[in-house]
């Protein structure tokens, strides 16, 4: 059950840094970013959830503990700063229309 921890964990952590790759390309074009926003976020949310039923079910080791909080705390932030850029002229221009600057 600890090896099942630990791999949820992993995969935590790949998905988060997956979705961190996916809303980095967003800058190039932010019209896109608040759809693929809301589906990054029930990925993020599902990926952290996960492996914390096998965490509490096992007596899981402090690293394990501590690599399910920093993936935790990194989408959260990921999120938070995917979020931020939402609100920038360009995002909320809608495609095809030019952004007011």
């Amino acid at each position: 059950m600890r090896t099942l921890a630990l791999a949820l964990v992993a995969v935590q952590l790949l998905t988060v840094a997956a979705c961190a790759v996916r809303l980095a390309r967003h800058p190039r074009d932010p019209a896109r970013l608040p759809r693929t926003l809301h589906r990054t976020a029930a990925v993020l949310l599902a990926a952290s959830v996960l492996p914390l039923p096998a965490l509490l079910a096992t007596e899981a080791s402090v690293v394990a503990w501590a690599l399910w909080g920093a993936g935790y705390l990194t989408a959260a932030v990921l999120w938070a700063g995917a979020d931020t850029l939402r609100d920038t002229p360009e995002a909320r221009a809608p495609s095809g229309a030019p952004s007011a600057r």
